[in-house]
């Protein structure tokens, strides 16, 4: 008995404030899982099936978020803080997907008015993310600012990426599909650079140049350096506290290599 009151504390405290309502979703929440049909509760049941449409439709699980709101009964809110985040990756858990960006894992959140992606499975509630897993994670975030400055990804740019994720033994099935969503939302979303400079300088001076390595070989995936990537590389690389001079080097380095980009592209054991 004591054990089941305590399981059920947190719902009766939201159901004692002025206004809740046992039909509220984030009441719904709280519920402990055996008390919690999705197949028979109206509001998470259709959300269920318009989550599994999105999945399986042309958009590969990427959603408008305001649409998200909307599923569930909700206005969209102004802004997107721990309440937001909570209740985003809360209810996808409870129908059996996962949220990308997930602020617990991927260092970031979706703008009030942006995108996010949703993926099968989802993390579980056990889900600790390896080092791997990060250093992965900020790998896709560079290479996807480099694949999008021309607003147009190649299919070989993208390959590359998914490489990066595909071909690391060292990531677990739910860290591929947790990064796969992840990039799917970062070549979606304009870039921004916030945090990335104190995330690299942490790095050690072998590991700074796996960095700049995978840079390059985004940028070359198509066989050729625009002027516009040569920029973004020189911006990046000066953002990153790197000597954008050495984007020239770097990239005759790659272009020379006997072996060519296929063979070359380093796990993110490396890092």
């Amino acid at each position: 008995a004591e054990t089941c009151t305590e399981s059920l504390s947190a719902y009766s405290r939201y159901l004692s404030k002025k206004g809740a309502s046992a039909d509220d979703i984030e009441a719904m929440l709280l519920l402990p899982d055996v008390l919690l049909c999705v197949q028979t509760h109206p509001i998470l049941k259709g959300f269920k099936s318009w989550a599994d449409e999105q999945l399986a439709g042309p958009s590969k699980g990427l959603v408008c978020l305001a649409d998200f709101w909307r599923q569930i009964g909700l206005e969209p809110p102004e802004r997107i803080n721990n309440k937001e985040t909570e209740l985003l990756t809360k209810l996808a858990a409870k129908v059996g997907f996962g949220v990308a960006p997930d602020p617990r894992y991927h260092h970031a959140k979706p703008a009030a008015d942006g995108n996010i992606v949703l993926f099968s499975e989802g993390h579980g509630p056990y889900f600790e993310p390896s080092q791997v897993f990060n250093n992965t994670s900020m790998m896709l975030r560079l290479g996807a600012m480099v694949a999008t400055v021309d607003n147009h990804v190649d299919s070989a740019e993208l390959n590359t990426l998914y490489k990066l994720i595909d071909h690391d033994t060292h990531l677990s099935p739910i860290e591929k599909r947790s990064l796969h969503a992840y990039l799917h939302w970062r070549l979606n979303t304009p870039a921004n650079m916030t945090g990335l400079k104190e995330r690299v300088g942490n790095l050690k001076k072998k590991e700074k140049e796996v960095v700049r390595h995978i840079l390059v070989t985004v940028a070359l995936a198509d066989g050729r350096v625009s002027p516009d990537e040569i920029k973004q590389l020189e911006k990046l690389y000066t953002a990153l506290g790197f000597d954008k001079m050495q984007v020239a080097a770097d990239v005759h380095k790659l272009t020379s290599s006997k072996g060519g980009l296929a063979s070359v592209t380093p796990t993110s054991k490396a890092i």
